[in-house]
């Protein structure tokens, strides 16, 4: 007669123990992340080198190939009555955007390709937003200006946005330089390929750096300025005033700041990526603008160095 195979007891764990200590648990598929600093630095800089190998061929791809078109030129105008923010969207296209006095939002391009590319009806609104965007989408809804089809358009827009009264202005780039000169409410830059280019005045800026170099001398009033850093050296000088909190993200590229004295100066803090953060920010001043406490500027490196001096007051 056989005796009967006895089941082996689990362990009996508390009801309150970690998950992953309790009998039966699936431990978690993570993202695997590899520990060693140095590590994490090569595989991030070799997948944007391959980024940047995908970009350079689709640009010689779509400089040998396709049909070539005229240049079309396009233009209009719209009102701004309850319009509190201004979008202006491209995909394939140079921007220029200034403040102006007039009462209309008015612009003007031209487009050096498939001129049924255009849209219709240029304007969008929605509340108090009203969203300019003259280009139709390329295939599958891409807005980056990578197409599917063997042309390639490129234009040319500037954009004239009356600062009476003040507004908002959201630039959303896709391939092609940025250029904004003006007097804003708050700024906000979301860039693709291309450089940016920046002056004039605004209460705050809030930049996404896609690929291409940052540059520009401008007033940041009494709001908060947030860079986000991509693969491009970021440059940028304020001056006569100072905003209310700084807060850099490195990408891939040198970051360099420079900042006006004040009264109370500056308290630097966060992380250093590959390339350290050099603090050259001027000190309290009794000659500097008026603060009611140090400015926090707050900086988590990417690749490449930070560096942080003085401005002109």
């Amino acid at each position: 007669m056989t005796s009967p195979t006895a089941t082996p007891t689990p362990p009996h764990t508390p009801p309150h123990a970690p998950p992953h200590t309790r009998q039966g648990y699936a431990q978690p598929i993570g993202r695997a992340r590899p520990a060693n600093p140095a590590v994490r630095a090569f595989v991030t800089v070799f997948g944007l080198l391959v980024l940047l190998g995908a970009v350079g061929l689709y640009a010689v791809g779509a400089a040998v190939g396709g049909p070539r078109w005229n240049t079309t030129e396009f233009e209009g105008s719209a009102p701004l009555d309850g319009t509190r923010e201004v979008v202006v969207s491209t995909h394939r296209a140079d921007i220029t955007v200034v403040s102006t006095s007039g009462a209309d939002l008015t612009w003007t391009g031209q487009l050096a390709g498939n001129p049924d590319h255009l849209k219709d009806n240029a304007v969008d609104r929605s509340g108090e937003r009203l969203t300019l965007s003259p280009e139709l989408r390329g295939p599958l809804g891409l807005s980056n200006g990578f197409t599917l089809w063997g042309d390639r358009d490129h234009g040319q827009l500037t954009v004239d946005v009356p600062t009476s009264p003040l507004r908002d202005l959201r630039l959303e780039t896709g391939t092609g330089d940025t250029s904004a000169t003006g007097e804003w409410g708050h700024l906000s830059i979301d860039s693709g390929i291309g450089n940016v280019t920046l002056g004039g005045t605004t209460d705050s800026l809030d930049l996404s750096a896609g690929i291409g170099d940052v540059n520009g001398t401008l007033v940041v009033d009494g709001g908060p300025l947030t860079v986000r850093g991509g693969i491009g050296d970021i440059s940028l000088t304020l001056v006569d005033a100072v905003p209310a909190s700084v807060e850099l993200s490195g990408g891939v590229g040198e970051v360099t700041l420079n900042l006006p004295p004040t009264t109370m100066g500056y308290v630097v803090g966060g992380g250093t990526g590959i390339g350290g953060t050099t603090n050259s920010l001027p000190g309290p001043t009794p000659d500097g603008i008026p603060v009611d406490a140090p400015v926090r500027v707050t900086v988590n490196g990417g690749v490449g160095g930070v560096l942080l001096g003085p401005s002109a007051p």
